[in-house]
């Protein structure tokens, strides 16, 4: 409870403190993610309803928030930037690895055209 008020301090300061640039604050992802960390709270204070408990999930953001003080926590997210292209190509690889060694074993094992073939019984 106490965190989220602190928060929504810190917010409601970022936006007076751009009121004069209020575009810069519209099309800023970071606060965005400030806003949509302190709604819940304030939609089941409002609502008071259980039922709302997906709402929830966006208490991440303030993880998200709070991780861009953290030097160690950029440097992370500055190597997951860097290792997207070859993570793509290992998984390119793989992907195109697992549907060459399927496609041979299903041929392997006898589907030839709809029928089966029994495997000898040394393989079961």
């Amino acid at each position: 409870f106490m965190f989220t008020i602190i928060f929504t301090v810190e917010f409601l300061m970022r936006v007076l403190s751009r009121l004069s640039y209020p575009h810069d604050l519209f099309f800023d992802p970071m606060a965005w993610g400030d806003f949509l960390a302190i709604l819940p709270f304030y939609v089941e204070l409002i609502l008071d309803r259980e039922d709302l408990n997906f709402l929830r999930i966006a208490r991440v953001f303030r993880i998200v928030k709070m991780s861009r003080y953290y030097y160690g926590s950029q440097i992370l997210a500055r190597a997951m930037d860097l290792s997207v292209a070859p993570l793509c190509v290992t998984m390119f690889f793989f992907s195109l690895t697992v549907i060459l060694f399927g496609t041979s074993l299903y041929y392997t094992e006898g589907y030839f055209e709809g029928s089966y073939v029994e495997r000898p019984d040394e393989f079961n």
